[in-house]
């Protein structure tokens, strides 16, 4: 399936709610998706405005984009599988017991 590239105006309104100014639609889709990119750092950091910047803007539609954007905004990271283990939050360690076979388990009993 071909990716329809977001337009401008379409990148502008995305941008809309991570400022607290209304922002000046652009005719540049470069200059509006750097615009977004500069906004959704300040919000969520660099590193992850990385990741979360190109999943946005390769949606297919308009609608996934701004499901994308809200996800982010709203629930932070979107892959918890990559968070690390906080200290003193770690999985028990269980003790690993040998297993005895049937022949074993029948001499120990006799």
């Amino acid at each position: 399936m071909k990716i329809k590239a977001l337009t401008a105006a379409q990148i502008d309104t995305l941008a809309q709610p991570l400022s607290e100014t209304p922002i000046e639609f652009t005719t540049s889709a470069k200059k509006a998706g750097d615009n977004l990119d500069h906004l959704l750092a300040a919000q969520i950091g660099t590193d992850r405005a990385a990741l979360d910047f190109t999943s946005i803007m390769i949606a297919e539609t308009f609608d996934q984009a701004e499901a994308r954007l809200t996800l982010v905004l709203d629930y932070g990271n979107t892959d918890p599988a990559g968070e690390p283990i906080r200290a003193g939050e770690e999985e028990p360690k269980v003790a690993i017991t040998p297993a005895i076979g049937k022949r074993q388990a029948i001499l120990d009993q006799a």
